[in-house]
C-alpha cells in the first residue's frame, strides 16, 4: 500500500513539475489539438482506477484470511 500511494503522489505532481518546467515539452500536440499535458493528465484517471482495483483485489485477499482465522480454520494463501 505505501508503494502505491508513493507512485501516485510522484505520477500526480510529475504533471506539475513538468508543466511547470518543462512546458515546451508539454506542449507538443500529439492528436490534434490535443497535447501531451492533457494526455498526461487524462492518464492519471486511469491510474487512480488500476490502484483502486488493485487495493481491491488485495483488500479482498485479506478479508478472506480474516475470515478463515475467525471461523478457525487458520489464515494460509
Amino acid at each position: 500500500l505505501w508503494a502505491a500511494s508513493i507512485f501516485f503522489i510522484v505520477y500526480y505532481f510529475a504533471l506539475l513539475v513538468l508543466v511547470g518546467w518543462f512546458p515546451d515539452l508539454m506542449k507538443k500536440q500529439v492528436i490534434g489539438k490535443i497535447n501531451l499535458a492533457y494526455i498526461f493528465a487524462l492518464s492519471q484517471f486511469f491510474m487512480a482506477w488500476i490502484l483502486a482495483w488493485l487495493y481491491l483485489r488485495e483488500a479482498a485477499h485479506h478479508d478472506r484470511q480474516a475470515q478463515a482465522i475467525a471461523s478457525g480454520k487458520g489464515g494460509k494463501r
